[in-house]
């Protein structure tokens, strides 16, 4: 499912400010097969809020990435046109990622449409670095937020 309006070849997506890091747990963050972790804050009704405060619960919903969609995520950094990701994604996975142009524009659909990226023509003017950071007032022990590089 492709929206005919959407020039993907010149598509930049830039990922949202949101809070994310290495899953120290299922990958070495050292290694090049990381695999991030993106959370997505809840949104509570009134109800809903009262029953998390008696019965607790997560603020933040976790989204785990494999290392295909990990590389994806770190790609979009609103400079780097869809084009070019979908080369590097076949380079670097083969036949794991084929056909590479129809399952990285699902990819890329699915996360904008959860308000995680958006997508731009052209490249983002002034785009800020998209580190990970850390998720505010939660002990993730096993979230990863600096990377050394080798």
């Amino acid at each position: 499912m492709t929206s005919p309006e959407i020039d993907w070849a010149n598509v930049h997506p830039y990922r949202a400010d949101v809070p994310w890091g290495y899953d120290s747990r299922r990958a070495d963050p050292s290694k090049q097969e990381r695999q991030a972790v993106v959370f997505i804050r809840k949104k509570f009704n009134r109800i809903e809020r009262i029953v998390r405060r008696v019965l607790g619960g997560a603020d933040y919903l976790q989204r785990p990435m494999d290392v295909i969609m990990t590389t994806l995520w770190e790609l979009c950094d609103g400079e780097t046109p869809f084009a070019e990701i979908c080369t590097i994604l076949d380079h670097q996975f083969k036949e794991d990622i084929a056909p590479v142009g129809e399952r990285a524009i699902a990819a890329v659909s699915e996360l904008a449409r959860l308000g995680l990226l958006t997508l731009h023509q052209g490249p983002v003017q002034n785009p800020e670095s998209r580190h990970p950071n850390l998720v505010e007032d939660e002990d993730y022990h096993w979230l990863v937020v600096s990377v050394e590089e080798e």
